[in-house]
């Protein structure tokens, strides 16, 4: 019996299906990753007296146990040294930014935890968006600042 190229080929891409099916099958799949998502939160611009202090907290509400992975902010007001800080039940810094005093600086930043960590919160725990400045120049506004928080949820991940 004399085996012809075509009979060999064909035979081995068979073969090949049969492994590569074998495989497929003998192997588990990996775990899917779960898609990030997003929640905006937004302090609107409010006046500020002359050498009064500015605070305001913006609040949000996790539907289900999540994990913080970043966030991306803008300090409405750069150059004046304001600070951002997102806030986690008891007021833990999960993660703070302070605008410098040049006006060069750029009001905007992303920060995220490293390879493998995030910020566990609980079901129906709040975050907390909480934007301080000093207005040590004459009356004026605090431009308003604020913030994207990246998370997935804890089930499955």
């Amino acid at each position: 019996m004399e085996v012809q190229r075509r009979d060999l080929a064909v035979g081995i891409a068979v073969t090949l299906l049969l492994a590569v099916a074998i495989v497929r099958t003998a192997v588990p799949d990996r775990s899917r990753l779960r898609a990030l998502s997003i929640q905006g939160l937004d302090i609107k611009p409010e006046p500020v007296a002359q050498g009064h202090e500015y605070s305001h907290d913006e609040i949000w509400e996790a539907p289900e146990e999540i994990y913080v992975m970043g966030w991306n902010y803008y300090i409405g007001a750069p150059g004046s040294g304001a600070e951002l800080l997102l806030l986690g039940p008891n007021d833990e810094r999960i993660f703070q930014a302070h605008a410098t005093t040049s006006p060069q600086a750029l009001p905007v930043g992303m920060m995220f935890f490293e390879n493998g960590g995030a910020w566990k919160l609980g079901k129906h725990k709040q975050l907390r968006l909480r934007y301080r400045l000093w207005n040590t120049g004459p009356a004026g506004s605090s431009y308003g600042a604020s913030a994207l928080v990246y998370f997935v949820p804890a089930e499955g991940n």
